[in-house]
Order: C-alpha cells, then sequence, then structure tokens
C-alpha cells in the first residue's frame, strides 16, 4: 500500500499522527464521557432547585391572594354583622326547616339552575331555636352572596366560601343541600372554625388549617379562616377551603425532571400539608390529617432533609433508595412555614439525557476508520499540496478561518501549512473578539433608556438605539443616512436653541433643553474626536423631562403659595388680639355714644367697623387662597378665586395705576373641578396681563356660559399692554418661548398653563393687536369627567 523506500521520514510522521490522534481521541473521549456525566449532573441539580423556588414562589402568591381575599370578605361580613337591625319577615318564606328539623334555603332545583353559582344556603341544627338574633345574622350575611361568587370566580383554587357565627349559624356558597351533615352537626367543632376560634387563636390571626377530607366529598382541603371580632366579641369565622386536588393539578404536579418526580408540602413540624402517597380517599370526614413525614420510614440521609426543610431552609440533598439516587430540592413558602420539596429519581433522569456507551464506542470506531482514510489519502497527495496550500490561502481571504488538514510532503510544506493553521486560528480568534466587543457595545448603546444617535459632522444619522426606532415607529434604512431634524423633528430647518453647532465648534460637550411641540426634551451632545484632533461624529443623548418640568412648576407654585399661607397665618396671629380689642372698643365706643346725637360719631365708628372688617377679609381671603386643595373635584366660585388673585396683585396693579372690570354672569360663577389647577390658570393669565400693562391700562375679566354649550363656561382676559407681535403669535404657547423684552421669564408660564387647561378638558386661544393688547379666552366644561 505505501512506497515505504521513499521518503520514509513522511511515512514515520503519518503513522506517528496517526497514533497521536488515536490516544488522543480515546483520552478525549473519555473526557467528554466524564464531562458530559458532571455536566447532568449539574443540570439536574439547577433544574429542580429553580423549579422548586418557582413552584414555591407561585403557591405562595396563590396563597396569600386566597389569604386577602378571606381577610376582605372577614372585614365586610363584620361590617354587615355589627349594621343596624333589618327587617327579617320574610325569612319565614324564604328559610324554612326540612323533615330532619335542619333550617335552610326553601328554594326548588330549577331555580338553583337558573341562578347558578350566585346563591347560598344556610345550616342550623335541628337543635338550635331560631332567636331574633340568628334571624339577623341570617339577613345580613346573604349580602355576602355576590361577593362569594365573586371571589371563587376570581381564584379557581377555592371550592367553598362560607361564614360560621358564634351562635352556629352557617352560610355556604355555592349552593348545596344540608343532607350532606347530621341534622345536630355543630359547625364550631369542625376543624375550620376550632383552629380560629378565641381558644386556639387568641391573636386574632388568619389561620390556616390541617388538611382534613371535606364533608361533602369533594376532596382533600386546607382551609384560611379569619375571625370576626366586633372589639373584644368574636362574631364567627370566614372560610376559605382549597382543595388540594386543584391546587396539585395546576401547581405542584406541573414540573418535567423524569417520570418519577412529585412534589411534597410539610409544616415546620415535620406535618404533611400534601404527599401523593399519604392522601388518599377514605378518611373520616373534618378530621385534620394528623400524620408526621416522620411517620414514614425515611434513611438518615432522607430525616437530614427533611430537617433543613423544617428549619426553613432551602436547598438540594440526595438519598440512597435501593440502587437508585434521589435528589431532593426543597424551599420555603414565605409567611406560611411550610416548605416544598421536589423528589426526583437521578438515575432515570441521567438515562435519558447521557451519552450512552455504545454510542461512544461506535464513534470511537467510527473515528478510526476515517483517520485511516484521511492517511491514505494525504500521504497519495502529495502531488498536490501547493494546490492545497493556495485553496487555504483563498479560504482565508473569504473569512473561513477554519484550521485545515497537515500536508504531509517535503519538510518546508508541512511547515508552512501549519504556519497558515496558526494564523487562522489568531485571525479567527481576533475576529471573534471583535465581533464580541461589537455585540457588547451594540448592547449598551441599545440599552440606554432615552434616544442616543450618533450624527455626522453635516447633521446626518449614522447610528440610532432601539429607543429611537420605537419611538418614532421608523425602520433602519428609513431614518440612517438622513438628516436629524427632517427624520425626528420633522421639519426642514435645524431646530432651534440645538447645541450641535456649538459642540462642533468648541469640540466641549454641551447640554441644551429643546421644546418640540408639546414636550420638552433634554439633549446632550458629546463630540467624538479622532487622532487628529478633527470631529468625526457627534454622540447625541435626548431624554424626554416634560413631566419633570410640570413637577418642578407645580412645586415652584406650591412653595410660593405656601409662602403666602405662611405670612397670612403669621399675620393672622399678630393681628388676632389687637383686632380683637379693636372690636370691643369699637363696641364700647358705639354703647358709650349711642345717646349722642352727633352722627359723625357713629360715621366715625361705623367707619372703624368696616375697617376692621376689610382688614379680617383681607387675611381670611389670603389664607383661603393658599390653601392647598384635597379634593380632585370640587366645586369652585370662580368671582371669588379672582378677587383673591386681584388681592395678591394689588400692589403691581396700584403701582401701574391699572384698573380692574370684572364681570361674572350668574353670580356666583360656580363650576365643578380640580381647584388648584383652576387657581394656576387664572394666577398666570392675570399675572401675564398685568405685567404687560407697565404704563398703565384696563383689566378686563368676563365669565359666561357659552352661547353654543350650556355644559361649558368661557372666561376672557384682556389687557391693554404692548400686545404680541404678529410674527410671534403661532409660538406663544410652545416652551422656551417668551414674548417680554429683554427675553425675561422662564418661557414657560404660557405652555404650562396651556397643559392645566387641557387636563380641565378645556381649551385657550389668543388674540392680540400690538399696541392694543391682549385677550387670553379659555373655555372650560362646567363639570369634570372623573377618572375611571
Amino acid at each position: 500500500m505505501f512506497n515505504m523506500r521513499r521518503r520514509t521520514i513522511v511515512s514515520q510522521i503519518i503513522v506517528l499522527f496517526f497514533i497521536i490522534n488515536i490516544i488522543s481521541l480515546a483520552f478525549y473521549t473519555l473526557f467528554l464521557y466524564q464531562q458530559d456525566k458532571r455536566f447532568h449532573m449539574h443540570y439536574i441539580e439547577e433544574s429542580i432547585q429553580e423549579i422548586s423556588k418557582e413552584k414555591a414562589h407561585v403557591l405562595a402568591v396563590n396563597l396569600d391572594h386566597i389569604k386577602a381575599e378571606s381577610q376582605n370578605l372577614a372585614y365586610v361580613a363584620k361590617e354587615y354583622l355589627t349594621a343596624k337591625d333589618e327587617n327579617t319577615s320574610f325569612i319565614a318564606a324564604e328559610y324554612k326547616r326540612d323533615d330532619r328539623g335542619v333550617l335552610g334555603r326553601n328554594i326548588d332545583q330549577s331555580e338553583i339552575e337558573n341562578r347558578k353559582l350566585n346563591l347560598s344556603n344556610i345550616y342550623l341544627p335541628n337543635n338550635s331555636v331560631l332567636t331574633p338574633m340568628i334571624e339577623q345574622e341570617i339577613l345580613k350575611t346573604e349580602k355576602l352572596d355576590p361577593l362569594f361568587s365573586q371571589v371563587i370566580a376570581r381564584n379557581k383554587y377555592i371550592q367553598w366560601a362560607y361564614l360560621t357565627t358564634e351562635n352556629g349559624m352557617m352560610r355556604l356558597f355555592p349552593y348545596v343541600d344540608n343532607t350532606a351533615y347530621e341534622p345536630d352537626h355543630d359547625q364550631r367543632l369542625d376543624v375550620f372554625y376550632a383552629t380560629a376560634n378565641k381558644e386556639n387563636n387568641p391573636e386574632g390571626k388568619t389561620i390556616w388549617t390541617q388538611p382534613y377530607y371535606d364533608y361533602l366529598l369533594t376532596g382533600w382541603m386546607i382551609t384560611c379562616s379569619t375571625p370576626l371580632y366586633d372589639g373584644d366579641t368574636l362574631l364567627g369565622i370566614l372560610s376559605l377551603d382549597l382543595r388540594l386536588d386543584t391546587l396539585r393539578e395546576d401547581i405542584l404536579a406541573d414540573f418535567r425532571v423524569g417520570d418519577t418526580g412529585f412534589a411534597f408540602l410539610i409544616d415546620s413540624n415535620g406535618n404533611i400539608i400534601y404527599h401523593p402517597d399519604v392522601l388518599e380517599i377514605g378518611s373520616r370526614q373534618g378530621v385534620p390529617l394528623k400524620r408526621s413525614i416522620f411517620d414514614e420510614e425515611l434513611s438518615n440521609a432522607q430525616a437530614n432533609i427533611i430537617e433543613c426543610m423544617m428549619n426553613s431552609l432551602t436547598g438540594i440533598g440526595r438519598y440512597q433508595s435501593g440502587n437508585n439516587t434521589h435528589l431532593v430540592a426543597y424551599s420555603q413558602i414565605p409567611d406560611q412555614g411550610w416548605a416544598l420539596g421536589i423528589d426526583v429519581n437521578q438515575n432515570s433522569f441521567l438515562v435519558s439525557n447521557r451519552v450512552q456507551t455504545s454510542s461512544i464506542y461506535a464513534f470511537l470506531t467510527f473515528s478510526l476508520f476515517l483517520f485511516s482514510i484521511l492517511s491514505i489519502y494525504v500521504y497519495r497527495q502529495y502531488s498536490k499540496p501547493f494546490k492545497q496550500l493556495t485553496d487555504h490561502a483563498q479560504k482565508l481571504s473569504e473569512g473561513n478561518f477554519d484550521n485545515q488538514d497537515i500536508i504531509s510532503n517535503f519538510q518546508e510544506i508541512e511547515i508552512l501549512s501549519s504556519a497558515f493553521n496558526t494564523m487562522s486560528a489568531k485571525l479567527k480568534s481576533y475576529t471573534e473578539s471583535l465581533i464580541r466587543r461589537t455585540n457588547q457595545v451594540e448592547t449598551v448603546f441599545n440599552s440606554i433608556g432615552g434616544l442616543l444617535m450618533i450624527l455626522s459632522p453635516d447633521r446626518k444619522i449614522k447610528m440610532l438605539n432601539k429607543k429611537g426606532f420605537y419611538r418614532f415607529g421608523k425602520l433602519d434604512k428609513e431614518i440612517i443616512e438622513t438628516y436629524c431634524f427632517r427624520s425626528i423633528a420633522g421639519q426642514s430647518f435645524c431646530c432651534s436653541n440645538c447645541g450641535f453647532d456649538e459642540a462642533l465648534s468648541t469640540g466641549k460637550p454641551v447640554h441644551k433643553q429643546i421644546g418640540n411641540g408639546s414636550d420638552i426634551f433634554s439633549n446632550a451632545y458629546y463630540p467624538i474626536i479622532n487622532d487628529n484632533g478633527n470631529i468625526e461624529e457627534i454622540i447625541v443623548y435626548s431624554q424626554n423631562i416634560t413631566n419633570r418640568i410640570l413637577m418642578e412648576k407645580e412645586l415652584a407654585q406650591a412653595e410660593k403659595l405656601a409662602g403666602v399661607g405662611q405670612l397670612s397665618s403669621a399675620i393672622a396671629h399678630e393681628l388676632k388680639n389687637p383686632m380683637a380689642i379693636m372690636k370691643g372698643a369699637s363696641y364700647l365706643l358705639r354703647n358709650k355714644t349711642k345717646n349722642y346725637a352727633d352722627p359723625n360719631i357713629t360715621a366715625n365708628i361705623d367707619i372703624i367697623d368696616a375697617s376692621i372688617e376689610n382688614s379680617e377679609n383681607v387675611i381670611f381671603n389670603l389664607l383661603e387662597f393658599s390653601a392647598k386643595s384635597k379634593h380632585s373635584q370640587e366645586n369652585v366660585d370662580i368671582g371669588k378665586i379672582i378677587d383673591q388673585i386681584l388681592l395678591l396683585e394689588k400692589r403691581n396693579i396700584t403701582k401701574n395705576s391699572i384698573k380692574t372690570d370684572v364681570l361674572l354672569n350668574p353670580a356666583p360663577f360656580i363650576i365643578s373641578c380640580q381647584l388648584d389647577a383652576i387657581k394656576h390658570i387664572l394666577l398666570n393669565l392675570i399675572a401675564n396681563a398685568i405685567q404687560a400693562m407697565q404704563k398703565g391700562g384696563k383689566l378686563t375679566i368676563r365669565g359666561q356660559y357659552c352661547r353654543t354649550d350650556d355644559d361649558k363656561i368661557q372666561l376672557s382676559i384682556r389687557d391693554e399692554g404692548i400686545g404680541i407681535p404678529y410674527n410671534m403669535q403661532s409660538e406663544i404657547f410652545k416652551p422656551f418661548f417668551t414674548a417680554r423684552e429683554g427675553g425675561g421669564g422662564t418661557g414657560l408660564g404660557l405652555w404650562v398653563t396651556r397643559l392645566a387647561v387641557e387636563k380641565l378638558s378645556g381649551e385657550i386661544t389668543m388674540h392680540s393687536i400690538p399696541d392694543k393688547g391682549t385677550t387670553f379666552t379659555v373655555i372650560l366644561p362646567t363639570t369634570q369627567k372623573k377618572e375611571s
């Protein structure tokens, strides 16, 4: 087969290569087998541990939900039972005793089916007298039927909902006849009542019972019982039955860790709450399952696992059962004092996941066969080494960095071929590293919360994060390489107050706030500078800060009003005693001089009284205006608010010699809305009007119902100030825009006012004539719709 006299060194190299690969393959196969075994063992442990934690969490959430339902129903039931007594005359027709003397609901089967689950039954044993108090309990607890129905509809794990009073009457939902109970059965002796009564539960907490088999033969139950107390008096106990079969089917049995896996529940004392081998039909009805997990035959390892579960630990343990190794993952149920365990047969799981020994032998045999064929092929093809090297180089140029077979021919060619493989490995490692870095950068880029984009010096978008694409609802190809102001702002010119040019000229980061429609954005511009000091690109980070600005403005307004309130309170406190003295002195003067015929004295005393009353009204108005409303909607007297604002602005009105003319029709002018919002709107508009009349003028305020819609009112605030230039009027409600001379103010007042009006479902318009004055008109509904 081989020409051994020609190039014998090559032949030896091939043989050596063959032997080394065989040994390497054998060791690698053994290593693979062990690694596979360790991997699947680790996988099993992680899997059942995660399943244990997940199921424990789901179970805890469901139990907490049922507990909350029980407490809510108990609260409502207590309110019903302690309410005023009602007429019980209809009880005789609605509720009757049966042939056994048991009092129940008198209703035929067809009516039960028509009313479906919205009906309950009561049980009062034949040895209990129907007293007036029990009649009131029957009447009042009947109101619980719709609540019981809703609770059972919301939670499929709840089988029965019922209330048992201290007088021995039980109301059970949904309806079931009383034949399941003995005629003299006392519900107060049952586990769901006895566990939570005053003797066994003096703290009055919500209690979960041990498992017991239901009297109605529907299966194994655990009950969540909440006592109802009126002061120290126990009124009864509200109970919700949780069927363990339903819980098992939906939660405890819903996992896949081999065919032999099962779940079980125990409490902190080792008592069984649920175990598939223990809860069997045949137990006596109503008798709790008082069976400890230690009653089973447990090995030392199993006992140690149970001890860990009882000690509120979470983890995983092993025990031997015959030739099988079992894994038990356990987790705690928060706030219940229970522990959930999941038991799986490790061996049966490994059989379905581990690499089979026969498969390894087959793989080894097949590999040996391939190596044999490959060795012969390489030896016979030594005459084509250069063709192979050329092909290898071509593959490298195409991005294929996989290693090629060593060409076993001349020594130089072998060295060259090996060098190609080394270069391929390094190129592959470097390329993969670049790809990883690129993916990392892209992940960080896309994880940024706001809009993040990279722009070229001519404002073209080079890259945009996912937040940007989602924000504008456009595809990659629709935005990339387009101008930012055109694709993002939807305009043909650069945004005003944009910091792009400043960052481009200074090469330093720039921060700007920009208004776009009704929103305000905080933009940051970061230049990317190359090694030559030139700016290649600019990173722009944009966040919508509209809500933050609104909150700051509302906080500033609240602080301003709070300051007015504090000052008014201080003035009222300081003037309270002097004004009381003056009122007393005025009263004494009036009594002393009532017999004098001089009208001047009476007139002067009237002036004193009027001045005192006016001072008190001023302080009261300031205090009332600065007080923060506690209601989301209330009746508001618009005229009163306008008077209070004019009082606050009285200094500026007097200083600028401004006349005021307020006419509201009808008077008082009442609407239903949020008080603080209408204060903010009127204060901004009136203050702006006064600010516009530095050289005096007339402030006219009108209010009336809209002529076309009686459900809306129209308020107009007109000043005779400098007016607003025509070229600015379309921008007046935009953020950061101000028409004041010298750019005074923040430019946010009218923007915030417009948002406040729109929040009240209204609208605001402006009409202005330069040098003549400006009129702002606000239309609001007379009644605000409540948010659902």
